[in-house]
């Protein structure tokens, strides 16, 4: 073989696989909407939709990160918050509109989970497990903490009130109208931290992270990592805002396919399994289908040496889920059915308080 040919397969061979992800990443989407839609097997069908979720989140990540150059910043973290959780929002719609909500509730308790628990432990894992010490601003910390305690309180009144009724039967009316407080309380909340982070004390959160640097240095030096893996988004967007509104049309519309059979599939996986619906609901879908999220944070606080940047995404992104994704959601089953997001008998109702 000629030695200039020689040369050139690496480089052929690394374009056609990356051409090769982008083309899986555009058909298994539609592979699997496809195969629900032909009713296919249940678990091919599960197998395929929950697979898609993972190429489509960088499509929606980058997308929502180019429509927010440039705007106003409550919009952007609004923005950022509904359809940078778009698995969350999207299968608790399509469940509650199925008249499912428990797997609406088992999703949003997974997700939590998984962000406190497995991505947590692992950014820790990994971050230091060569280190003798790490360090991260402890009063920033605190707070988001002491928030994320006070919402979840909120999330376990109407649970107490259906799991430990008083000696007068609680009517349903009188919790869901709790649940419909609640979400508005949660809202009213997430309006207040906005204008906290975002105005009164936005300087606490664009503090820079404890460095071993000189003080002339470390702004600029957080500034470029911050960039990078704050919030655990993917690096800077290449598109424009006009391709970039397409494309975040496509991958939502994509997404909302699948996440519609995968719902749709649940109760036929379960029964192959031998499993039932929640347990697959609170693992396996927020785990695959914000698989590149939280692989983002992990990695990305050990290649930059910044676990608050890491410790900080985790918190937030558990803020964003239960302050407006799950009030979104109780708004949604207001408008379409009676649907309560106290915990069923079958999931313990403290775990979220445990993880914390």
């Amino acid at each position: 073989m000629p030695e200039g040919l020689a040369n050139l397969n690496p480089s052929i061979m690394a374009e056609l696989r990356r051409n090769a992800l982008k083309f899986s990443s555009v058909m298994l989407p539609l592979i699997g909407i496809a195969a629900g839609a032909m009713r296919l097997n249940g678990a091919t069908v599960f197998t395929l939709n929950i697979l898609a979720l993972i190429p489509l989140g960088p499509w929606i990540s980058r997308s929502v990160d180019a429509l927010s150059v440039g705007g106003l910043r409550a919009v952007n973290e609004l923005l950022k918050s509904t359809l940078g959780n778009s698995v969350e929002l999207m299968i608790g719609i399509n469940a509650i509109a199925q008249k499912r909500p428990h797997i609406s509730q088992s999703v949003i308790l997974g997700s939590v989970l998984s962000n406190l628990l497995l991505v947590l432990g692992s950014t820790l894992f990994i971050s230091g497990y060569d280190k003798k010490r790490l360090r991260f601003d402890r009063t920033l910390t605190t707070v988001l903490s002491s928030l994320m305690t006070v919402v979840f309180i909120l999330l376990a009144i109407p649970t107490i009130m259906d799991v430990f009724p008083s000696a007068k039967n609680t009517p349903t009316s009188q919790i869901l109208f709790t649940q419909r407080i609640t979400a508005v309380i949660l809202i009213a909340l997430l309006m207040t931290f906005l204008l906290f982070r975002l105005g009164t004390h936005a300087a606490m959160f664009a503090s820079t992270p404890f460095s071993q640097n000189d003080a002339n240095t470390r702004q600029s030096r957080h500034q470029h990592r911050q960039s990078q893996i704050i919030e655990a988004q993917l690096p800077r967007p290449y598109l424009g805002k006009n391709v970039a509104g397409l494309v975040l049309a496509a991958a939502s519309g994509c997404t909302f396919g699948c996440t519609y059979y995968i719902v749709n599939s649940l109760a036929e996986v379960a029964g192959m399994t031998g499993s039932n619906e929640s347990f697959l609901a609170v693992t396996i879908v927020p785990i695959l289908g914000n698989f590149v999220k939280y692989h983002s944070i992990v990695t990305g606080s050990r290649s930059y040496s910044q676990i608050e940047l890491g410790i900080r995404a985790i918190i937030n992104s558990v803020l964003r889920v239960t302050m407006l994704i799950v009030p979104l959601l109780v708004l949604v089953g207001y408008a379409i059915i009676a649907f309560s997001f106290y915990v069923r008998p079958g999931v313990p109702a403290n775990v979220i308080f445990l993880s914390s």
